[in-house]
């Protein structure tokens, strides 16, 4: 007779870290965070668990480097009913989603329903979250031993692969032509870049698929943080200077005391990552948070100032 086992799905993402963006100098910004494996607490019922680590928040430097530490939630998969989370495993079985119970295999099992043989399936005992007392009736389900998958981690391990998009940045004034103190300075990537993008993986009869989307491009001028929401305008020549932007920066002090005279300018796309999960899941949706693409490469940018003509 088949057995009832649960498989969890192992896989950690080791993410690149990610800098921030949307027309707004960045203060302390909202944490970037990404999962880690974690020993299980005692009693679990999980062989694998995950906690979220998240980095701090921006500073005048520009970015989120990864330096600064802190915790989020656990980043494994809960398992909900009714909104609220019940254990994946317990001394009732594995939950299931798909029939909003704890399921194990009755011992000994039964006869098959009519019309079907014990190679069909199994039957299993279904028992509901409190208040509900005891069990169901036993209910048969088709197919090979049901094999659950935790999407949590896989989900991790996806992200971990997908080509998060490493910022083509540009900018006007154009380098190599300088910017001055107090002008609007435009910045931008190709709207190319700023799209959704989708993975997916199957294990033991799960898919798992992933969906990350751009929320922000983050701008280190190294004067200071910016952070946009969009991928910014493109500067057209010939533009009269009435147009106007969403994403831009205005320096506040000339580039001479920089190395090379010039500011150094970097962008990172941060990307919110959902994932959802068919058949046999101990979740059907989830989300790993705000996620960090890599770095673009830096840009020199001189800042001027401009001079002031008297006429007599």
């Amino acid at each position: 007779m088949q057995r009832l086992r649960l498989i969890l799905a192992i896989g950690l993402a080791v993410l690149m870290s990610v800098a921030p963006c949307v027309s707004t100098i960045a203060a302390a910004g909202e944490p970037e965070c990404y999962p880690v494996q974690i020993p299980c607490p005692p009693n679990s019922g999980k062989d694998v668990c995950w906690k979220q680590v998240c980095t701090g928040g921006d500073d005048h430097g520009g970015g989120d480097d990864g330096s600064g530490t802190g915790t989020g939630g656990e980043a494994y998969t809960k398992c909900m009913f009714a909104g609220r989370e019940v254990p994946c495993v317990g001394p009732a079985g594995t939950w299931s989603a798909a029939h909003s119970c704890w399921l194990t295999l009755t011992t000994p099992q039964q006869p098959p329903p009519a019309g079907t043989k014990d190679e069909d399936g199994d039957w299993y005992w279904c028992t509901p979250p409190p208040p509900y007392i005891g069990s169901r009736p036993p209910v048969w389900i088709e197919g090979p031993a049901i094999t659950w998958v935790d999407p949590g981690p896989l989900a991790a391990q996806v992200a971990g692969t997908m080509p998060l998009a490493k910022p083509e940045t540009h900018m006007a004034p154009k380098p190599p032509l300088m910017t001055y103190v107090g002008l609007e300075t435009w910045l931008w990537i190709p709207e190319s870049q700023w799209k959704p993008l989708s993975a997916s993986t199957s294990l033991s009869g799960a898919t798992v698929t992933v969906t990350a989307t751009p929320v922000r491009v983050s701008w280190n001028m190294t004067e200071a943080s910016v952070r946009c929401f969009s991928p910014g305008r493109p500067w057209v020549r010939g533009m009269s200077s009435d147009e106007v932007t969403d994403c831009d920066y205005v320096y506040q002090t000339v580039s001479d005391g920089q190395p090379d005279g010039a500011y150094k300018v970097s962008a990172q796309l941060a990307y919110k990552v959902a994932w959802t999960c068919t058949g046999p899941c101990l979740g059907t949706e989830g989300s790993l948070g705000i996620l960090p693409g890599p770095v673009s490469d830096r840009t020199n940018l001189r800042v001027g100032e401009r001079q002031s003509v008297v006429i007599r």
